[in-house]
């Protein structure tokens, strides 16, 4: 039996579905360590997946994120590399922006994106468990 593995299997992806449909979009993954807000080990699972699913909550209300199921975006417990949050994430470029001098918004140049996406994820991250973990 010949094989041919370029058949797809799934259908199109989300960010592949969204381009179809004229919607632009950016995708991106963020890893973020419950170390670096002096978290780690602190939350069991429970309550681990509890406070990613109201990050993921967050972000899609106040960014319109999109963030999507798969084997990288997940919340867990690593004996080696401790507590962490992973999202693998879809965004509008409208949130891509930053503000001039005189106030005006314009678009990131797109090696910028990633650094805004993070700094978006890892704001949310800070105000979500400041208020359950204050």
């Amino acid at each position: 039996k010949q094989r041919d593995w370029n058949i797809r299997r799934g259908g199109r992806s989300s960010p592949e579905s969204l381009t179809i449909f004229g919607i632009p979009n950016y995708e991106t993954r963020v890893t973020l360590q419950m170390s670096d807000f002096g978290l780690d080990g602190i939350m069991d699972n429970i309550e681990l997946f509890r406070i990613y699913t109201k990050i993921c909550e967050r972000l899609s209300q106040d960014y319109g994120m999109y963030i999507l199921s798969s084997a990288y975006g997940y919340c867990g417990k690593d004996n080696d590399k401790g507590d962490i949050l992973k999202f693998n994430i879809l965004v509008h470029p409208k949130f891509l922006t930053y503000i001039d001098q005189h106030g005006q918004s314009h678009m990131l140049p797109k090696n910028k994106h990633r650094a805004k996406v993070f700094e978006l994820v890892r704001d949310t991250v800070m105000k979500i468990l400041q208020k359950t973990h204050a």
